[in-house]
């Protein structure tokens, strides 16, 4: 085998699309998975990049199985303002089935060469002079070790990989709260009416409660997302959201027909340690969501492709130092961008619903703030921001704190584009410790 030994913790998607290219160049990979194969995946849709699927080298989905997106509205509580994020072309941004896109993911896998283990969780990560050199799981109630050349961390939010990382690696062990939003999603019967204005709508403080929700208007079906930051969704939540839109959306029906799960996903700019010695985190366990949404599976599709080219470069040698494009790559082309949402999140969850009305009523966030999540985003300049503070001195408190938030988008995009190119421990730390103090 070339490269030696990859081992891969969970079958996340960018973990499996990078465990399936790595194995069809010739790696000896391993996944290991907690849940058994039929419970992967929730039930429910989720918008992916048909380009960022084809980056990453797998194969093309069966176009039975996706439709064609809807251009998302965000609107403020009092619901007076919609802004619109830029549209896609058609059929690039497509709603596919999570199950059957994991399934796709896995079948690929496994004709590539990569061994995809199921119902053997991963416990613990081995790390022994300064890299990481395996994982533990347990099989069959037993606690099994496993040596690698290299681990992939694609074991999500609670990634035990991650939290079990020495301190020397740098890597955030654990999220905090507020940095992951606890949600509620289910599809409804659509009743026979009108369709409403905007079909793909997103609320910011729905019923005043911090978070998110939203009302999708499918051909066939209503579906329903309750979101919110910095603490577990309640069933009461799920039941007022529901009444709030029934009197709204008179196509929303009654009848669950899928979904009716509760989960939760991190909403948090991307880690500021990627890579170690032995070690690359992708996906869920890295924080590449998008902040404000917390879909990811198009940054987890781009970064599998940089990882692959990263550990092919690497010819065996997996230190933090050969790894480091990886990071560097993904900062330039994503994260950066992916960090600003995350402001963007900040200002709108720290204020008051009234406040929030305020920042859209008067363009403070407008559609080139809210694009910045989406393939198509419009680059927001340091000198659009003063403009905008401006507009902020007739709420005093918003000077404080959306301020410091918009000051922050102009900070965390030169953050950023100062990243260093070449592994330098002295140049990486304080790095890392600019855009980790933001």
């Amino acid at each position: 085998m070339t490269g030696g030994r990859i081992l891969v913790a969970g079958a996340g998607h960018g973990g499996l699309a990078a465990a399936a290219a790595l194995a069809k160049a010739g790696f000896d990979v391993t996944v290991y998975e907690e849940k058994a194969r039929k419970d992967l995946g929730w039930d429910w849709e989720d918008v992916i990049d048909l380009n960022a699927l084809e980056e990453a080298g797998v194969p093309p989905l069966s176009s039975l199985r996706f439709e064609p997106s809807h251009h998302i509205s965000y609107t403020n509580p009092k619901k007076t303002v919609y802004i619109r994020t830029p549209k896609t072309k058609p059929l690039i941004n497509v709603r596919v089935d999570r199950k059957y896109l994991l399934e796709h993911l896995i079948d690929y896998a496994f004709k590539c060469g990569a061994d995809v283990r199921f119902n053997e969780p991963v416990v613990d990560s081995i790390a022994s002079d300064g890299a990481v050199r395996g994982l533990v799981t347990r099989r069959r109630g037993k606690l099994v070790a496993h040596e690698s050349d290299l681990v992939i961390d694609a074991a999500g939010l609670y990634s035990p990989v991650r939290a079990n990382l020495p301190s020397e690696a740098g890597v955030t062990a654990r999220f905090d709260d507020s940095d992951i939003i606890w949600c509620w999603r289910g599809y409804f019967d659509k009743l026979p009416g009108e369709e409403p204005a905007h079909t793909y709508t997103v609320y910011f403080y729905h019923l005043n409660e911090p978070g998110l929700d939203w009302v999708v208007s499918l051909p066939n079906a209503m579906d329903v997302f309750v979101g919110r930051f910095g603490r577990p969704v309640t069933q009461d939540d799920v039941d007022a959201a529901l009444a709030d839109f029934r009197a709204s959306y008179p196509t929303l029906g009654e009848r669950l027909v899928r979904g009716g799960q509760f989960a939760c996903i991190p909403v948090r700019k991307t880690l500021s340690m990627l890579v170690w010695n032995g070690y690359a985190a992708i996906g869920d366990s890295a924080a590449m969501t998008v902040p404000l949404l917390g879909s990811g599976l198009n940054n987890a599709f781009r970064a599998a492709k940089m990882l692959t080219e990263t550990v092919l470069a690497a010819q065996g040698d997996y230190s933090v130092e050969k790894l480091w494009p990886y990071q560097y790559e993904y900062f330039e082309k994503i994260g950066a961008r992916m960090a600003m949402v995350h402001e963007l999140r900040e200002l709108a969850t720290n204020l008051t619903a009234q406040e929030v009305d305020y920042l859209l009523e008067h363009e403070i966030l407008s559609e080139k703030e809210f694009s910045l999540g989406s393939t198509k985003s419009i680059p927001v300049e340091p000198s659009q921001i003063l403009p905008k503070i401006g507009k902020m001195f007739a709420k005093p408190r918003l000077i404080s704190g959306g301020g410091k938030a918009l000051v922050n988008l102009g900070l965390t995009h030169l953050r950023n584009t100062q990243i260093p190119a070449v592994y330098d421990p002295a140049a990486v730390a304080d790095w890392k410790e600019k855009y980790d103090a933001l």
